[in-house]
């Protein structure tokens, strides 16, 4: 459940200890992307100007519009969506995903377990290789099956260099990029 001690830790996260962003998983917290609590966390990453990375897919807690809705509050703070914005990579969530992503330029997804190449290759085109940000999420996932998931996929070396590197140093240290 997101806490009430959830905005201190964010600030505390920040500010001592250095992190680059804020992590929410609706899933392990057991709490609605679209709850006005999670307003004030955002508030937070506004504030600091880091992004916010989002466990999203999950039912009826970070579905794709669900996200969509929250990035729409906050046009301001770049949202990062685990798994593609779903798990499972079919019919309505795949239209979900791309329907949140059109309506919110400040919403990034991850590849992480997004294992339709043709997805990842629409959202590029569509919407631009800066709006995907290549995630291993290990130690669920194989980083070395990840990392194919963009090499398999029909994009350019620019592209390729964007998702597997430079998106990561723009989003979470642009001073350094």
């Amino acid at each position: 459940m997101l806490g009430p001690d959830a905005v201190a830790e964010a600030e505390r996260g920040i500010d001592e200890l250095g992190l680059v962003g804020v992590f929410l998983h609706p899933w392990e917290e057991t709490f609605a992307v679209t709850d006005r609590r999670v307003d004030a966390v955002v508030e937070v990453a506004r504030a600091r100007r880091v992004p916010v990375v989002l466990a999203s897919g999950y039912p009826w807690l970070s579905e794709a519009l669900q996200v969509g809705e929250l990035a729409g509050r906050f046009p301001d703070v770049t949202l990062v969506a685990t798994n593609g914005l779903q798990i499972n990579m079919s019919g309505l969530g795949q239209t979900d995903a791309e329907l949140a992503l059109a309506d919110n330029d400040n919403l990034i997804i991850q590849t992480t377990g997004v294992y339709r190449e043709d997805f990842i290759e629409r959202v590029v085109r569509r919407h631009g290789a800066q709006r995907v940000l290549y995630a291993s999420a290990l130690p669920h996932f194989d980083p070395r099956l990840e990392v194919r998931r963009v090499q398999w996929a029909a994009f350019s070396g620019d592209e390729m260099d964007a998702m597997l590197n430079g998106n990561a140093e723009q989003f979470f240290w642009p001073t350094a990029a």
